[in-house]
């Protein structure tokens, strides 16, 4: 993944519009999203039947308010910051688990799919803490998001997007994160 994340960085920073003008079209932006998250948690069975799964998969659900800043490098590349605030209560009685903190940092290459709508792959590395688990959860993070213009309908340049999209947030031994989003983006 640390080499997929390299080239995603070295492709963006390469590209035709940032070999001639790496910094001239530079902007900055901030978002906000509700990220609902499933987590999956596994554990070691101590029975000795081999008969018996050795782990067992606990599934919980929760939320987070995710803010973003970004820096768009140039229209096909951008570098972003993520920071997770708790929205969830841990209860296991129904099923959900708060996600105490979430930070990542991400290159976004982006492509344009109409003057409207762009795709984005945001890849990166993120720590995620899960309560009730020792460990945080550090590792790659990837996904895809479509963020939706609608200002460019009208024909006008207002800068507010509206977001949607997936993001594996980490996996590591024992616990998985992953989750849907939803939310706006405004660009300077």
């Amino acid at each position: 993944m640390k080499k997929i994340l390299l080239t995603a960085v070295m492709l963006g920073l390469s590209s035709g519009a940032a070999h001639a003008q790496l910094f001239g079209d530079t902007s900055l932006y901030v978002g906000v999203d509700t990220v609902d998250l499933d987590v999956d948690t596994f554990s070691s069975q101590t029975d000795m039947d081999p008969q018996t799964p050795q782990n067992q998969r606990n599934e919980f659900e929760s939320s987070i308010i995710r803010l973003r800043l970004g820096w768009n490098v140039n229209e096909n590349f951008g570098l972003e910051i993520q920071y997770g605030l708790s929205d969830d209560d841990t209860d296991f009685a129904n099923n959900t688990v708060e996600v105490s903190d979430y930070i990542g940092i991400f290159a976004v290459p982006t492509a344009d799919l109409a003057d409207y709508l762009k795709l984005e792959i945001p890849l990166g590395y993120a720590i995620t803490t899960v309560d009730g688990q020792s460990e945080d959860v550090e590792s790659e993070s990837y996904g895809v998001n479509f963020r939706f213009l609608p200002a460019k309908l009208l024909g006008s340049d207002f800068p507010l997007s509206l977001s949607a999209g997936y993001l594996i947030y980490g996996s590591k031994n024992d616990t998985r994160v992953k989750g849907t989003n939803l939310g706006l983006r405004l660009d300077f």
